[in-house]
């Protein structure tokens, strides 16, 4: 059980850095593909 609850909390764990890094990474590309084309404005 004691494993289990381990697991449990490193794979929600996981899936938060995950869902973060993925919404900053996506900004930052946004940001950097916005202004490598130049259509101005930020990351929508």
């Amino acid at each position: 059980y004691f494993g289990y609850s381990w697991s449990f909390l490193g794979a929600l764990l996981a899936l938060v850095w995950g869902l973060i890094y993925g919404f900053i990474g996506g900004w930052v590309f946004a940001m950097v593909y916005n202004a490598v084309v130049g259509t101005g404005g930020g990351p929508s």
